[in-house]
């Protein structure tokens, strides 16, 4: 259990590592971008292209995300409605759930906000306290 929390913590840190090195370059980029266009035009329309640039690009990233996760539409198959007999219902009472647990939190957002910072504060703490939490949450 300690191995797998210590590749955990160094796969996080490799993980902000890179975050912070990705970040560092794009400024880079940015700041070359705007000296360039400094010598072709006002100083304000090249701040203002550069930041219309990163959007642009920041758009057609999440764009091409967005089309490699979603799922081709297929169509049902009659023997199918079968298996997904009861999926409207569960859909239907995870939605009240929610609706209802949201309307809890939202009117005592204070002492959920105790609550849930308490737990992860022992979950962080004590192995023990964390095996308990989990194994009550997931019942």
């Amino acid at each position: 259990m300690r191995q797998l929390g210590f590749k955990l913590i160094v796969s996080m840190a490799a993980l902000l590592l890179a975050a912070i090195a990705v970040f560092a370059a794009a400024g880079f980029a940015c700041l070359s971008l705007y000296l360039y266009l400094t010598t072709l035009m006002a100083p304000a329309l090249a701040a203002l292209a550069t930041a219309f640039s990163a959007l642009l690009f920041a758009l057609i990233v999440v764009a091409l995300a967005n089309a490699l996760v979603r799922r081709p539409f297929r169509r049902r198959r009659a023997d199918e409605s079968d298996v997904f007999a009861g999926l409207e219902e569960a859909i239907s009472l995870g939605k009240a759930l929610g609706l209802e647990s949201r309307g809890f939190m939202t009117s005592h957002l204070s002492k959920a906000s105790m609550v849930v910072f308490g737990l992860g504060f022992a979950m962080g703490l004590s192995p023990k306290l964390r095996k308990l939490i989990t194994d009550l949450l997931l019942r």
